[in-house]
């Protein structure tokens, strides 16, 4: 597992075909998806949009990527969100360490028409095909019991499927309309099936079997394991006349299984038959091709990366090119710790490694004792600086010039989350018990952001505060550490959790500074402090942890 992980970040390679959307990156799974439904919903009135509830509206809502407006009935919602899971399992798309092992795993190959680690040559590709078919065929089989008498998707009949939401996070438990979710599931392998494989000339058979997790790992032979994942394939918009046939043919085949399975003149057995036929049509393996002939030498060769899945220590500075890159994406989206401490990790280790190599600090001689210095240390300076230590009557003067004012005060600030993307607005009242301790309340407006570019309302907080202050008698500057404790009340619909849920907040910043800047007023920065809103509770609680740096500015207290 850890050899794969390593194979990711240092390969700019990924084990999915088509790709999926997500903000910044169009998803091929998507609109074949899509352009299927819209083509079964012209010819059948078998499958209308089903309405959402307030609460399936707010999922929608909460969706990492945004679907077409025509697409956004709970129905079609379904439909793209079994299509995504083959990839995901209730993973979002920075939850990069499950979706490696999702990827690799062996046991999962079949549900991207791949070849499993025991499907080898001369009949691994035939075998992998099996499986793909048997996978489909279940599938299908699962969504067919999904129908009412009349051949209609039953919106009652629902499933669950862990799904990963913008603010809800990884592995929210929905519960979905059963035919859209699982047939949405075949038809990822059915779509998958045509970046997975080399083909004859018109496309329409298979000369070999892509094979993903054999590579990965580092013990393929080619000659046992067949070709390896083609990432130039991924690319369903491709200018070449390859893969813009390929799209033209996962396209048609996940449109005639989806029309199959709504015909509304076809009964249940008559629905499977059809969709039976139809994967054999496009998925027929060519016999007799092997490494030894270029797998009857087809289009893909020409796109083929032939070091697409290997590594070399001595192309090292690629592979540091695309960790760079990796934890750089890691930092634009949602961040997850683990993968801070994976790269605190590398960096570490790195250091160790290189530690012997470090040329030793040049020793620096002795400062010889000067009359000058001497003529320093009387007047109060350190030799070798220009500061001079403040007298007691200076001390005294600055502590005038910083005296506290007002017992109370105000305080406003504003500042931002690190981690789950946020922003901060507070206004509130100080009142000063003593030099060292300050009480308040604080109201704040919470907005959460979601993908770049879009902010949501969020939460309103509203808490007491404890400040416990280390004031520094020879500076402007003080020390200072916040308590917070209170109510969070939510301002948007979110799946299972609905607007104007009231719960729990609590934060703290451990170590901040407020600088005296005169006439009653400072300047307050903590820069790292840690928040979380609890504003739903009942079942599953909707929290939101928060690492915030915030800036404010305080009157008197």
């Amino acid at each position: 597992m850890i050899k794969t992980m390593v194979l990711v970040l240092l390969i700019p390679t990924s084990a999915q075909a088509y790709t999926l959307a997500f903000p910044g990156q169009h998803g091929c799974h998507e609109e074949i998806t899509s352009s299927a439904l819209r083509t079964v919903r012209a010819n059948f009135n078998t499958a209308p949009p089903i309405v959402p509830t307030r609460n399936e509206r707010a999922l929608i809502d909460d969706l990492e990527w945004e679907a077409d407006n025509d697409m956004r009935d709970l129905g079609a919602i379904s439909l793209l969100l079994g299509v995504r899971d083959n990839d995901l399992k209730g993973y979002g798309a920075d939850d990069t360490l499950e979706i490696v092992q999702l990827n690799g795993d062996p046991n999962l190959q079949h549900e991207h028409c791949l070849r499993a680690p025991d499907e080898d040559e001369p009949d691994g590709s035939m075998r992998a095909i099996a499986d793909c078919q048997a996978f489909v065929h279940e599938r299908v089989g699962e969504a067919l019991q999904g129908l009412d008498e009349n051949g209609v998707p039953d919106p009652n009949l629902r499933v669950h499927l862990p799904i990963d939401l913008a603010l809800r996070g990884s592995r929210t438990d929905s519960l979905l309309p059963q035919f859209y979710v699982r047939m949405g599931m075949a038809l990822h392998a059915v779509e998958d099936g045509f970046a997975h494989n080399f083909r004859t000339p018109d496309a329409m058979q298979i000369t070999s079997v892509l094979n993903w997790s054999d590579y990965v790992e580092q013990h393929a032979v080619e000659t046992r394991d067949g070709p390896p994942h083609e990432t130039n394939i991924d690319d369903c918009h491709g200018s070449d006349p390859l893969r813009a046939e390929r799209l033209q043919l996962a396209t048609a085949a996940t449109t005639e299984i989806l029309q199959a399975a709504l015909d509304p003149s076809l009964d249940v057995n008559a629905k499977q038959a059809q969709i039976d036929t139809t994967f054999a049509h496009y998925f027929t393996i060519m016999p007799g091709c092997d490494i030894h002939n270029q797998y009857c030498d087809p289009a893909e060769n020409k796109l083929r990366d032939w070091f697409g899945c290997s590594f070399s220590p001595a192309r090292s500075s690629g592979g540091v090119g695309a960790l760079l890159a990796f934890f750089g994406l890691m930092a634009w989206r949602r961040s997850r710790r683990r993968a801070w401490l994976l790269a605190l990790f590398i960096s570490i280790a790195s250091t160790v490694a290189h530690a012997d190599e470090a040329p030793s600090p040049p020793s620096i001689p002795a400062h010889p004792v000067t009359p000058a210095d001497e003529e320093k240390v009387q007047n109060g300076q350190e030799p070798g600086r220009d500061i001079k230590t403040p007298t007691v009557d200076e001390i005294k003067t600055l502590r005038h010039d910083k005296r506290l004012g007002s017992r109370v005060g105000f305080y406003a600030a504003f500042g931002g989350s690190i981690d789950r993307p946020a922003i901060d607005g507070v206004l509130a009242l100080r009142v000063r018990l003593t030099e060292r301790w300050v009480v308040g309340v604080d109201t704040e407006m919470n907005p959460w952001i979601t993908t770049p570019g879009q902010v949501r309302l969020g939460a309103f907080n509203i808490y007491a505060t404890l400040i416990r202050r280390y004031p520094l008698a020879w500076s402007r500057v003080n020390l200072r550490t916040t308590l917070h404790l209170g109510t969070s009340v939510q301002l948007l619909d979110l799946y299972g959790a609905e607007r104007g849920s009231v719960g729990l907040f609590g934060g703290v910043a451990p170590l901040g500074i407020d600088v005296d800047l005169g006439h009653h007023w400072r300047f307050v920065l903590d820069p790292l402090g840690v928040y979380l809103p609890v504003p739903h509770l009942p079942g599953v609680p909707l929290f939101y942890l928060q690492f915030r740096c915030t800036l404010g500015f305080q009157f008197a207290a």
